[in-house]
């Protein structure tokens, strides 16, 4: 797609528009303090890691309704948190592929 604004394209900006972005590093000790920080304030954690992986980097269900029980936590894997395909990674162009 062509730049449109910014060195971003159009898809970009469609898919992005109104959202603040953060990378962060969940294998060092300062990005995980970060985002347990975040957690501590959050309204909901949307994650989309495949089944267990968020639990294995120490941001599961358990852990981070500890830190804030008001937290709404929403796990999107690609193709479900079990069932036959649950562990193949993917996105939504996959997911409209596989549709």
């Amino acid at each position: 797609l062509p730049l449109v604004k910014n060195q971003r394209s159009g898809y970009f900006i469609q898919q992005n528009t109104g959202k603040k972005s953060l990378c962060v590093d969940l294998k060092t000790a300062e990005g995980k303090q970060l985002v347990l920080d975040l957690i501590k304030k959050a309204d909901v954690l949307v994650e989309n890691y495949a089944p267990g992986a968020i639990a294995r980097l120490g941001f599961g269900w358990d852990a981070v309704h500890a830190l804030n029980p008001r937290l709404i936590m929403c796990s999107v894997s690609a193709f479900g948190q079990s069932g036959p395909l649950s562990n193949m990674p993917g996105f939504d162009c996959t997911g409209q592929a596989y549709s």
